[in-house]
């Protein structure tokens, strides 16, 4: 990766972040937006697009936009012999762990496995309530054990589709059937990085 004095610097600071887990959803934002001029986006999809998603709350394109599109235009319809919806491609576990294994390779960051778990957090925390052009939204959807980032069409129905999940979540409030939640942010108190909405409320 071609990084001149200054992006060497930058690169250094956020080593020290993500290294020791102080780093919070802000940190992250400008992280993913920095990289976007310096990585393949065919190496790495997920940090690229994350990067344009952050820099553009409003998107025509994009694998979000995509993704609900073609559903729409699929009429909902699933793969054969499956529950996953034609067309759509989200957020995968092993390939996202991957690309953030393979960056690290590449600026000598070690991304631990709890690290990359708070990467998805902040990755879903980020995109709350961005706007897929004409097509819907995307909304945080609370459940027991699982924390998710869903594309919302605007159609009459406004069907739900799991874009990204973080898994084996233990929420901080009662959670019953599964909930949209308030306006979040992912920020770290007492080491911790935790999920809090406009209220004040600490969900995770």
């Amino acid at each position: 990766m071609n990084l001149n004095q200054k992006e060497r610097y930058i690169v250094k600071l956020y080593k020290e972040k993500f290294e020791n887990n102080t780093f919070d959803e802000f940190d992250v934002c400008f992280f993913v937006m920095f990289l976007r001029s310096h990585i393949d986006k065919n190496k790495f999809p997920y940090i690229f697009d994350w990067g344009d998603s952050i820099a553009h709350r409003e998107r025509d394109k994009g694998k979000a936009y995509s993704s609900l599109k073609n559903v729409q235009d699929n009429k909902y319809e699933t793969k054969h012999n499956s529950n996953k919806l034609s067309g759509y491609d989200g957020i995968e576990e092993k390939p996202w762990k991957k690309e953030w294994s393979e960056l690290g390779k590449d600026l000598d960051i070690n991304f631990s496995p709890k690290t990359i778990d708070e990467l998805l957090l902040c990755y879903i925390s980020s995109l709350q309530f961005s706007q897929l052009k004409n097509l819907g939204e995307m909304k945080i959807v609370l459940t027991k054990k699982d924390l998710g980032l869903a594309t919302v069409s605007n159609l009459e129905d406004k069907r739900y589709s799991f874009f990204a999940v973080l898994k084996n979540i233990k929420p901080k409030i009662d959670i019953i059937t599964p909930v949209t939640i308030n306006a979040v942010t992912a920020i770290r108190k007492d080491n911790e990085l935790q999920l809090i909405d406009e209220k004040g409320n600490i969900l995770l």
